[in-house]
C-alpha cells in the first residue's frame, strides 16, 4: 500500500474519532468529554521519548531498562488516565452515560491513529 493511501485512510479514521469526541459533548449540551482527547494525545509522548533518549536497546543493560520501563510506566497511566476521566465525570455527574461511552471510543480511535502511524512511518536502521 503507499504511503499516501496510508495518510489518507488514517485521516480519515482520525476524523472520526474527533468527530465523536466533539459530538459527545454537542449532542448533551456538555464540554466536559473534550477533556478526555488531552491523555490520549499525550500517551505516545513518554514511550516515544524514552525510546530516542535511551543508549541502546541491549536488554542486559540496566540504565536503559530503566528508562524505558519508566516511559512504559507513564503511558500506561495516561491510557488509564484517559479511560479513567469518563467514569469519574459520570460518577460526580458532570456527564450521562453515552456522552462518556462516546469519547472513550473517540478517545481510543485518537490514539490508535497516533500509534498506527508511528509504526508504519518509522524508518527502521539494519545493524550488522
Amino acid at each position: 500500500m503507499s504511503d499516501l493511501k496510508k495518510i489518507i485512510g488514517l485521516s480519515s479514521v482520525l476524523a472520526i474519532g474527533f468527530m465523536l469526541v466533539i459530538l459527545s459533548g454537542a449532542l448533551y449540551r456538555n464540554w466536559y468529554p473534550l477533556l478526555i482527547v488531552i491523555p490520549f494525545l499525550l500517551a505516545p509522548l513518554p514511550q516515544f521519548l524514552t525510546e530516542r533518549y535511551s543508549s541502546s536497546h541491549d536488554f542486559l543493560q540496566e540504565e536503559d531498562r530503566n528508562l524505558l520501563d519508566f516511559g512504559r510506566f507513564v503511558f500506561g497511566a495516561t491510557i488509564s488516565t484517559g479511560f479513567a476521566l469518563p467514569i469519574v465525570f459520570v460518577n460526580v455527574s458532570l456527564t450521562n452515560t453515552p456522552a462518556a461511552i462516546m469519547s472513550c471510543v473517540g478517545g481510543f480511535i485518537i490514539f490508535m491513529v497516533i500509534t498506527i502511524y508511528s509504526q508504519a512511518f518509522t524508518i527502521h536502521e539494519e545493524e550488522f
